[in-house]
């Protein structure tokens, strides 16, 4: 039979094997957390840088969009390629870079290769950025999860397209990938591959772009402003102009009639139906009587560049002139009627001239012969239809 001493001894040992137990696997489970941290912090780190680059990446993208020059001819290693030009960055750079002269990138950033793509017919720009995240404590199983965790990290970071541009981040798939990869189909070679892909596709902006290449999707409401310097403007509905429309070259209306409720104020209009201007129409008409000449002014023609002119009719005779051998008396008959126009520069100086005839007997020797006599004088009383116009 044992002694209770010793019992006592049996269950000492058997506390301390237990402790220790525990205590080995809690410092297992402490060892697991922290390298589970430690992952954690590498791909936080490494996404924010990621995301940073992203931001320059567009900067680049939108550049090469407005001058397809600046595309990059083949793959470019690392980050500097995007600083400015005086701290390694490509000659095409703006001075101030797409990324700071200060950007690392990471500890990532320098294994990064990025490659373009551009299609000239549509002007879409496409940027590939792929790299390979490192094994993390001997064991390479760590480096596809390390690859998922800082691609969802960089994606956290997206914001709105300020540039027009979305990034997307994949992780374990190939540079040509266009989709994430599967979690159920192993990684293989690609595993610990980060992938992000970035585009000026037109889907993705809300912007109106300047190149054409997308369309609004509402009214612009230009807010009281101005449009400027338009060179054609195609419209499909109606027209409303408050104000007043200027237009310098011609308007041309192809179909349907030019409706203006209130009249036309405008130096000249072309009737393509008769080849004339209205300018060349008559509007001024008068009739003059009572005066032995008028002193008619031009129209003026200046503004049309054509010449002044008129024309004058007679719209009733009047009296006869008086009788050359009786001037109480009038002539016989109206031989002839006349209006004589004399331009003096400014004006036509208007007279309106009657002749006429009397008759008379005359006994010549044995034979008596017929005796005709004229007389020409201005006729007051003639009424005279006066048109002037520029043609």
């Amino acid at each position: 039979m044992r002694s209770p001493t010793r019992q006592r001894g049996y269950i000492a040992i058997l506390g301390m094997l237990i402790a220790a137990t525990a205590a080995s696997s809690l410092i297992v489970a402490m060892a697991r957390l922290d390298a589970e941290r430690h992952r954690h912090g590498v791909s936080d780190r490494e996404a924010v840088a990621l995301a940073q680059f992203g931001v320059g990446l567009r900067g680049k993208i939108a550049a090469v969009q407005a001058s397809p020059s600046l595309l990059p001819a083949g793959p470019q290693i690392g980050v500097d390629w995007l600083k400015a030009p005086g701290c390694g960055g490509l000659a095409g750079n703006p001075l101030a870079g797409h990324l700071p002269c200060d950007f690392t990138g990471g500890t990532l950033g320098g294994t990064y290769s990025t490659t373009f793509t551009r299609n000239p017919s549509t002007n879409f720009v496409e940027a590939r950025t792929t790299f390979l995240v490192p094994i993390l404590g001997g064991d390479p199983a760590t480096r596809p999860i390390i690859a998922a965790r800082l691609a969802n990290a960089a994606l956290a970071h997206q914001n709105s397209p300020l540039g027009g541009m979305f990034f997307e981040v994949w992780a374990n798939v190939p540079p040509t990938a266009t989709a994430p990869g599967s979690p159920a189909i192993p990684a293989g070679i690609h595993a610990g591959r980060v992938l992000m892909v970035a585009g000026n596709a037109p889907s993705n902006d809300i912007w109106l772009r300047t190149d054409g290449t997308n369309r609004m999707l509402a009214d612009l409401n230009v807010g009281g402003n101005s449009l400027v310097n338009v060179n054609h403007a195609q419209l499909a509905g109606d027209m409303a102009v408050a104000g007043r429309a200027r237009i310098r070259q011609g308007l041309q209306v192809t179909e349907g009639l030019g409706q203006f409720d209130r009249g036309i104020q405008t130096t000249d209009v072309m009737l393509t139906g008769l080849n004339r201007s209205v300018s060349q129409a008559i509007y001024d008409a008068d009739v003059l009587t009572g005066a032995e000449f008028y002193v008619v002014p031009k129209p003026d023609c200046s503004i049309t560049g054509t010449a002044p002119a008129i024309y004058t009719s007679i719209q009733s005779t009047g009296t006869p002139p008086p009788n050359p051998g009786n001037t109480a008396l009038p002539s016989d008959a109206l031989y002839n009627a006349e209006v004589r126009v004399q331009d003096l520069g400014a004006s036509w100086l208007v007279t309106p001239i009657n002749i006429g005839v009397s008759h008379g007997l005359e006994l010549v020797g044995f034979d008596i012969n017929l005796i005709r006599a004229y007389n020409q004088a201005a006729a007051p009383s003639m009424a005279i239809k006066v048109l002037r116009k520029c043609r």
